[in-house]
């Protein structure tokens, strides 16, 4: 029993805790900078992205500047809260990756801060990956 109530209420404590960032969340809106910019304005999601964000991931399953398989993720090329009418036009998508040591998600698509965006970010990376095929063929 002793060893029963600490644990019950470190439980209770860490439960409480989450409940209360969860509801900050809920309440103050997402923290990450584009996602709050949405929210403030009354932006969501299609509930089709999830199938259209999947779609593009097969038919360009790797990053478009260094050519990544892991940490891809769909990029748009005019952000959602920009022009919410072209968030699942194919067009306006470009796979870039998150990878840790790369990051050309955040380098290239977003210029190095979450609130900007490329609009020349096709042209970035395909330069980038004309680049780095010159390197590798210096190396063979």
């Amino acid at each position: 029993m002793k060893r029963f109530l600490p644990v019950f209420w470190i439980t209770c404590y860490g439960i409480a805790l989450v409940a209360l960032l969860i509801g900050l969340e809920l309440w103050n809106g997402p923290t990450e900078p584009l996602a709050r910019i949405e929210w403030q304005r009354g932006l969501r999601r299609s509930s089709a992205w999830a199938t259209v964000r999947a779609e593009h991931l097969r038919a360009n399953p790797e990053c478009a500047a260094c050519g990544g398989r892991t940490h891809l993720a769909v990029h748009h090329k005019v952000p959602f809260h920009v022009d919410p009418a072209r968030e699942l036009d194919p067009d306006n998508l470009i796979t870039l990756c998150d990878h840790p040591a790369r990051k050309c998600h955040f380098a290239i698509g977003h210029l190095w801060s979450w609130e900007r965006w490329n609009p020349d970010v096709d042209r970035v990376a395909a330069d980038l990956r004309k680049l780095r095929a010159e390197a590798q063929r210096r190396v063979e």
